[in-house]
């Protein structure tokens, strides 16, 4: 199968470099983007779009399916990371915490939860949609899962992991059939 992993469109939280919280919308900027960037997916035969519930990635996803013509299903374990109690702070003023983010992956803020925990709700989820038989699915999620799924894919260990960036407005392509 093929896995087209896409990053929400620009929401708030990334416009107003804060951390995320679950409701960040999308921004005007963000919107305008998801008209524009599912053409990427157009000619590689995705047949469904998977999406983490979170209202930025839902929108995201609502624009690419209507404009691909297929359905998409909401996935919760593709939701974001819970930052617990630093979402909605400004980057700035949470830089010691999210040092500690990249450099233990049990390190939780407050009420958040830890990469760990991010990947082992992930990872089973990936594996359960390699297992449906479409050729072709979209991933429409958020950076720090696309972050897990790549390093998954690639057997990136999480100390070599922390620099995997997925921005807005990009598309990567995993063809799962050539995994090792």
């Amino acid at each position: 199968m093929r896995l087209c992993l896409f990053r929400h469109e620009e929401s708030a939280a990334i416009a107003e470099e804060r951390v995320p919280w679950d409701e960040a919308p999308l921004t005007e900027s963000g919107m305008r983007h998801a008209g524009e960037t599912w053409k990427y997916a157009q000619n590689l035969g995705v047949a469904r779009i998977y999406t983490s519930p979170l209202k930025r990635a839902l929108a995201t996803a609502e624009i690419y399916a209507a404009n691909l013509g297929v359905p998409y299903a909401v996935r919760p374990n593709l939701r974001d990371r819970n930052y617990g109690s630093i979402s909605g702070e400004r980057w700035e003023d949470v830089e010691e915490i999210r040092k500690k983010f990249n450099e233990d992956p049990h390190f939780s803020a407050p009420g958040g939860e830890s990469y760990a925990q991010v990947e082992a709700r992930v990872v089973p989820e990936i594996e359960y949609i390699l297992r449906l038989p479409d050729d072709a699915a979209g991933i429409v999620s958020h950076g720090e899962v696309s972050r897990i799924i790549i390093a998954w894919y690639f057997d990136i260990p999480f100390g070599k992991s922390s620099g995997i960036d997925h921005p807005t407005s990009c598309m990567y392509i995993l063809d799962t059939d050539e995994k090792k």
